[in-house]
């Protein structure tokens, strides 16, 4: 957690150590997620629940969110000398999400479970605080 001033007033930005030079904020919160159809044999995959990007929309149409499953936020952003930033790893997720239907997600452990950590960021805190109040 670090404390920096932007126009005269303190503003609270959480980040991670690869991102403590850029004015990116960051959350960690358990988003709902749905079941992605698969082959049966294949390890589970899942979605987040499409209401999040809706209600992005409709309220932050300007401001970019981007989504990261925690256990990999936590293994390839979050390190200091991690190699992805959220950005970067957002689009790396989404296009294996497009091949895959989804996600894979170890800490989900089974069907019947319908939230995962997430880590939710911005360069916008009012957009990533209300959705924080919105849907944390």
């Amino acid at each position: 957690m670090r404390r920096t001033r932007t126009a005269g007033q303190a503003e609270l930005l959480l980040r991670p150590a690869n991102e403590s030079l850029r004015p990116l904020s960051t959350i960690e919160v358990a988003l709902k997620v749905r079941p992605a159809p698969v082959l049966s044999g294949v390890q589970p995959v899942w979605r987040l629940e499409p209401q999040y990007d809706r209600w992005l929309a409709e309220r932050f149409p300007r401001d970019p969110v981007w989504f990261c499953p925690l256990e990999v936020y936590d293994r390839r952003v979050r390190p200091a000398d991690a190699r992805h930033t959220l950005e970067e790893m957002t689009v790396l997720l989404d296009e294996d999400a497009d091949r895959k239907g989804g996600y894979t997600l170890n800490s989900v452990t089974g069907w019947r479970q319908r939230s995962a950590m997430f880590a939710v960021g911005s360069h916008r805190l009012k957009a990533l605080l209300e959705f924080l109040f919105a849907w944390g």
